[in-house]
Parts: structure tokens; sequence; C-alpha cells
């Protein structure tokens, strides 16, 4: 069914299932960065956001997943704790190659656990 037939049978228009990733960011040194990239969406709550590093030589790479710390409640996938600077953290990683991936999950006032990781 086409968006105009949706909106004309009254069918609530759902945003797409896919979006391709934004263009990378390139630091001098040839690691990528991909920022705020959708890897979930459920109907009635913001999307979930991801960043990925990428090594800047090879592939496949083995991932490191960093969820955040903020039991929960609080928190963002940009902000490592501030006695580890994400220069420091995802830098060693890539460094290393290894790809990382930061995500960003919904926080417990937006919806009822066990939601957060869904």
């Amino acid at each position: 069914m086409s968006d105009e037939s949706a909106v004309q049978a009254g069918a609530p228009l759902l945003p797409p299932p896919f979006l391709p990733p934004p263009a990378p960011a390139v630091a001098a040194n040839g690691v990528r960065r991909y920022e705020g990239v959708t890897y979930a969406r459920t109907p009635g709550y913001r999307p979930r956001l991801l960043d990925l590093h990428l090594p800047a030589t090879g592939g496949p790479w083995p991932v490191v997943v960093w969820i955040h710390g903020g039991g929960w409640a609080d928190g963002d996938r940009r902000y490592p704790p501030p006695t580890l600077p994400a220069e420091l953290l995802f830098g060693s990683l890539t460094d290393a190659g290894l790809a990382v991936a930061t995500i960003d999950y919904r926080h417990s006032l937006e919806a009822t656990f066990p939601a957060q990781p869904r």
C-alpha cells in the first residue's frame, strides 16, 4: 500500500523500517565514524540510535558494543564517564583493530521495564 493510499484508507503512516546511515566523518588517521544511525524504532518512542567507529584498515572487524551507564534512568551514547574521555576510549579500541558501536536505549521514564533493552 502506498503512503497516499494509506492516508486515503485512514491507516497510520509508519516510519520506514530502514534508513540508510549518514555519511561518515573521517578522522586524520582514517578512522570512520557514523553518528546517529537508527538501529531500532518503536511507534510512540524516539528512535534508538548508535554511533559506529570503524578502524582505518581492513575489515570485517570484531565489534565492541559500548552501553553507557545510567541504570536505565539517564545517560547518552555520546558521553562516557568524565574519567574516560571518548577519544581515549574509542580511539584505543579502533587503534587495536576493533570496531565500536555505542548505543542509546530507552530510559525507564520513557518505557516501563523490560522495554528498555528491546
